[in-house]
C-alpha cells in the first residue's frame, strides 16, 4: 500500500501520507519541520518526497492503508468528520 491516513496521537489530527514517511518500527510519522508551508507539505505528500533529515517524528496511529491517494483523501476526510464529531462524555 503506497498511501497511509494516520492519527498524530498529541494533535488528535489527521493527514494522508506516503507510506514511507512512517515508522512502523517507531510506531511514528515524519513531518516536515516548522516553518514549512501547507502547501509545500501537500507537495511533498502528492510526489511522495522521502523524508529529510529535518522532519521530526511524532508518536502516529495508522488508520487505513490505500493504493491510491484520492481514496486515501476521501478516508481521510471521514475519518477529520469521525474525530471533529466525537460525542462528549459527561463528567
Amino acid at each position: 500500500m503506497s498511501w497511509l491516513v494516520v492519527k498524530f496521537d498529541a494533535e488528535n489530527t489527521v493527514e494522508a501520507v506516503p507510506n514511507t514517511w512512517y515508522s512502523k518500527e517507531k510506531l511514528q510519522c515524519y513531518w516536515p519541520s516548522g516553518g514549512t508551508s501547507r502547501n509545500n507539505i501537500i507537495d511533498f505528500i502528492k510526489k511522495k518526497r522521502s523524508p529529510q533529515a529535518n522532519w521530526i517524528l511524532y508518536d502516529a496511529s495508522i488508520l487505513g492503508c490505500y493504493d491510491d491517494y484520492k481514496i486515501a483523501q476521501k478516508k481521510l476526510i471521514k475519518r477529520r468528520t469521525q474525530i471533529f464529531f466525537l460525542p462528549i462524555t459527561k463528567i
